[in-house]
């Protein structure tokens, strides 16, 4: 017989039984162990649509998710994905939302023109501590809505100069799945019956809550945590070799945002004895 003891809310004791007399709070925090990280930053996972899409959206194709990567100039090269919301767009073509990417959160407000397919956006940061200043702020780009695309330029304060940005309508837990643009040019079909056969081959598992689906982000983040502070918080000039760099930016660009800044947050927890060694060398 079950103990009723386990739907009252009591805890389970030192001793493989359940007690009346045992308190939450009365349980010593060094018995975690761990103990107590205020440092990690679980707030990332905030859903940032929140505000409903307007009903009638004057723009059709523009309004909702959209992930993708903003390419260094000359590169195929990127830091990590990029995720946006585009919740609400008037009928002059202004519209407005939310977004993150590896970097940090922010708000967009733009402008599409109402004839053509081109548009402006702004990122309004919300950190100050950003990387150089290669960190996009601004992007002018075309909207395809037939293939569910924008493409175009992202620069800094207006100048579109560092590279080039490309957004799709897959969902930012997905996007992992997709195969690079050059390949659906190649086979198209065979790219989105591969990209179709794998995520929804995750969604099964995620949704089931599948050992495998655990196992899967349990594994990834402790490789991008020790890869992570390996590369930042070692005092040696080539902590990673080239195939763990790889590794580390292989997943950074996979990873979605939310999980990237949860998993720095960790690392920054875990070694904060040895943060004041290394100030300004760690990533936020």
């Amino acid at each position: 017989m079950s103990n009723p003891a386990r739907y009252r809310g009591d805890v389970y004791n030192l001793y493989g039984s359940y007690s009346d007399d045992l308190n939450v709070n009365a349980i010593p925090l060094g018995s975690i162990k761990f103990g107590v990280q205020s440092d990690m930053d679980d707030t990332v996972y905030n859903r940032l649509d929140l505000d409903a899409l307007d009903a009638l959206e004057p723009h059709p194709g523009l309004g909702g998710e959209w992930t993708g990567y903003c390419f260094n100039s000359g590169q195929t090269d990127t830091a990590g994905l990029m995720q946006i919301f585009i919740t609400n767009v008037d009928a002059n073509g202004n519209f407005h939302g939310r977004g993150r990417d590896i970097h940090s959160t922010f708000s967009i407000h733009g402008h599409k023109d109402v004839h053509q397919m081109d548009l402006e956006m702004t990122f309004v940061r919300e950190a100050d501590d950003l990387d150089g200043g290669n960190v996009p702020t601004s992007c002018k780009a075309n909207l395809d809505a037939f293939r569910e695309r924008i493409a175009g330029k992202w620069g800094v304060d207006g100048i579109q100069k560092k590279g080039d940005v490309c957004l799709c309508k897959t969902p930012a837990s997905l996007h992992r799945f997709r195969h690079l643009d050059r390949k659906y040019d190649v086979n198209l079909a065979y790219s989105r019956w591969s990209f179709a056969t794998r995520a929804v081959l995750f969604q099964v598992h995620q949704r089931l809550w599948s050992w495998r689906f655990f196992e899967g982000r349990f594994t990834e983040r402790r490789r991008f945590i020790e890869l992570y502070c390996r590369q930042y918080l070692s005092n040696r000039p080539e902590a990673l070799n080239k195939r763990e760099l790889a590794e580390l930016k292989t997943l950074q660009r996979c990873l979605h945002p939310a999980d990237v800044h949860f998993y720095r947050s960790i690392a920054r927890s875990q070694f904060k004895p040895c943060l004041h060694m290394y100030v300004g060398v760690i990533p936020l």
